[in-house]
């Protein structure tokens, strides 16, 4: 059985959509041409295009080794593309036309596979991102609003976690990497809100982020594994510190097979989570 996940369709998209369509359209919803108060806080979820040029290089080093040493067609995973978006936000009319406004949250993507053999690659980071609104003169709607956006994106506790595991019984084994960085960066749209009561509004965003996670530290382990501490092959390098022939965390090394008594080291990767951003919001206006 294959099971993969990470690839997620435009069909996502379609929905946020629809779904904010359908809202703003049914009757008895709005009570007033815009919400009562200057200071709202709210919660979105959406989804995020990635780069991750240098992650998906790392995953093709790494299926192409697998591949190379296995003996029966295998599967392995797809490049990184896509993720969803956790966050929260505050905003304060400081004008009319011009609010400001800080939203701090997660993005987080993950591309798998579990066929004989379970491999995965995940990438996270937590975004800090303080923004400048002007709300634009056109109404599409007497009860919704446009605003264009800028602002930076301060990109923290990054960390892109790579995991190879052996589930078989008799010689279980789990091979994990993880790359630590942070960055910032930059992000721009456009964001709509529709009022459906005097304190809610229903919002949707969509806007490009140029942000990358500068490489900062990598480290690997090895566990479930039978003689962890014992140097099996007599070359200096105890057992829980190599990393099977046909890893695939080979692909994230700087170097792609296993040198006889040297440790492997992580390859310095950026962690690339540049892309569209499309979300939907729910904000309350507190005064």
């Amino acid at each position: 059985m294959v099971h993969r996940v990470g690839r997620l369709g435009p069909s996502l998209i379609l929905t946020f959509v629809l779904t904010f369509v359908g809202l703003s359209h049914l009757p008895g919803l709005s009570s007033a041409a815009d919400p009562v108060g200057k200071l709202s806080v709210g919660g979105q979820f959406g989804f995020s295009s990635y780069g991750m040029s240098q992650v998906n290089a790392g995953i093709s080093r790494g299926s192409a080794i697998v591949e190379q040493n296995a003996t029966t067609t295998w599967t392995t995973p797809d490049h990184l593309h896509h993720g969803l978006d956790f966050m929260g936000d505050a905003n304060y009319d400081v004008t009319k036309t011009i609010r400001i406004g800080l939203n701090y949250g997660r993005t987080s993507g993950t591309t798998k596979v579990d066929y004989v053999e379970v491999m995965s690659v995940e990438a996270k980071t937590t975004t800090l991102t303080p923004r400048v609104y002007y709300r634009l003169p056109w109404r599409p709607f007497e009860n919704m609003t446009f605003r264009a956006f800028g602002g930076l994106v301060l990109l923290q506790n990054a960390r892109t976690t790579v995991t190879h595991e052996d589930t078989n019984k008799s010689s279980p084994r789990l091979e994990s990497m993880t790359i630590d960085g942070s960055g910032t960066g930059l992000t721009g749209g456009l964001t709509s809100e529709y009022t459906i009561s005097d304190r809610f509004t229903l919002g949707f965003e969509a806007g490009y982020r140029k942000a990358t996670v500068k490489f900062g530290s990598g480290s690997y382990s090895i566990s479930k594994i039978q003689t962890p501490g014992l140097d099996d092959n007599g070359d200096g390098v105890p057992n829980n510190r190599e990393p099977r022939i046909d890893s695939f965390l080979w692909g994230f090394m700087k170097t792609d097979r296993y040198i006889r008594g040297q440790e492997p080291q992580v390859r310095s990767l950026d962690t690339d989570f540049s892309g569209v951003d499309v979300r939907v919001a729910l904000h309350l206006y507190i005064f």
